[in-house]
């Protein structure tokens, strides 16, 4: 069982893998704010046959997921390789948030003598890891569906 998120999806598309790449591009600010001609969908990097992205989102969200792709040319099209997991930034956030519960359940239930609020510090953590977890798979839906239907030109 992975405790940090990670989803992979495999797609299939009748393009040519350059093309899937510029569709892709067409729509993707890139690091060095290049002004393209759409109004931007993700924000990152595309590269001969592999990218990373994000969705741009305008408020901060911790459960962004980050997009990592790979593009291969088969005989009929071309199959997309998708990874989502969490930014760098957002696995260490749940991991010191997590700690910090930890630490201050072992402070309360062992030191000060404090059951109740050592047992409310761990699910206060369990709590935030749910919440995390949750909200990324819904911003990774979204991110799909905004990626498919840039492939299909919707």
């Amino acid at each position: 069982m992975k405790i940090l998120p990670v989803l992979k999806k495999t797609l299939v598309s009748g393009l040519e893998s350059k093309e899937v790449l510029n569709k892709i591009l067409c729509f993707t600010q890139t690091v060095e704010y290049e002004p393209i001609d759409n109004e931007p969908v993700f924000k990152g990097v595309v590269r001969n046959d592999d990218f990373r992205i994000s969705l741009v989102n305008l408020p901060p969200h911790n459960a962004l997921p980050l997009v990592i792709g790979h593009v291969e040319d088969t005989p009929h099209g071309s199959i997309i390789f998708l990874t989502f997991r969490l930014f760098p930034s957002s696995n260490l956030y749940l991991w010191s948030s997590f700690s910090l519960c930890l630490f201050c359940s072992l402070v309360f239930y062992f030191l000060a003598h404090l059951p109740t609020a050592g047992i409310t510090s761990i699910l206060v953590g369990l709590a935030n890891y749910i919440i995390l977890i949750v909200n990324f798979h819904r911003k990774t839906e979204i991110t799909l569906t905004k990626f498919q239907e840039i492939l299909t030109d919707i």
